[in-house]
């Protein structure tokens, strides 16, 4: 009996880990097969005017020393307190909707913007945490869609989300010298940087929690208004 129970177990654990590889490998390629499709009918493009006003408002500053910032340790030093600050309050105002409303899709933002913070908190070396954090929550909304209805069907919390990834994106991409590369092609000078391109970064990824932090606010409405519309009902 003790050889069955010692042979079933890891059985077990075998099928349950290949049926979850198979379902976070479906979750996957649906989401990024449905992405485009999304981006086109349902993102509301007006929103990237923002972080591209954004970029020319940190470059102005930065240019005009605005309180030290043409020092790129010294705008990093204040941003880098003021993008936790930001997924520290979503985190915060996401629960407390939950409690209040008890609408899934509030949780659901609450453990996206505590993956954020812990990537924060840890430092760049823990980025592992944010990815591996995107993949079971794309997991999760894929096999649960019905709990985070709110979001999906919201225009403007959806598209505040994803416009919190253009953000991180693009802060990625100057940080990993992606954008200084590709500059190099046109001008073909090796030597050739942004110009502020730290303050930059880290700006956009500040922008990037901000936005964030709209969409929990978004869902809260959204939440508040659905359940005192079932009340009334």
């Amino acid at each position: 009996m003790a050889i069955r129970s010692d042979f079933a177990i890891p059985v077990y654990i075998a099928i349950s880990s290949h049926n979850m590889l198979k379902l976070i490998r479906t979750a996957l390629g649906a989401f990024f097969k449905a992405l485009p499709s999304w981006f086109r009918t349902r993102y509301l493009r007006v929103l990237l005017l923002i972080p591209i006003i954004w970029y020319v408002i940190t470059y102005m500053l930065a240019d005009a020393n605005f309180m030290g910032w043409s020092n790129a340790s010294t705008a990093k030093d204040f941003l880098e307190i003021v993008h936790p600050s930001l997924l520290a309050s979503g985190v915060a105002l996401g629960l407390l909707g939950f409690a209040i409303t008890k609408n899934s899709s509030l949780l659901f933002i609450s453990v996206m913007c505590t993956f954020g913070l812990a990537r924060e908190i840890g430092g760049q070396g823990t980025s592992i945490i944010l990815y591996l954090g995107l993949i079971a929550l794309i997991t999760y909304g894929y096999a649960n869609r019905d709990k985070v209805q709110t979001l999906l069907q919201s225009r403007l919390a959806s598209s505040c989300m994803a416009t919190t990834f253009i953000c991180y994106l693009v802060s990625q991409l100057l940080d990993r010298g992606v954008i200084k590369r590709i500059g190099w092609l046109f001008i073909q000078d090796t030597t050739w940087v942004p110009p502020y391109s730290s303050q930059i970064e880290e700006s956009l990824e500040s922008l990037g929690g901000a936005f964030l932090l709209a969409t929990v606010a978004v869902l809260i409405v959204l939440a508040i208004r659905q359940r005192n519309r079932n009340r009334s009902e």
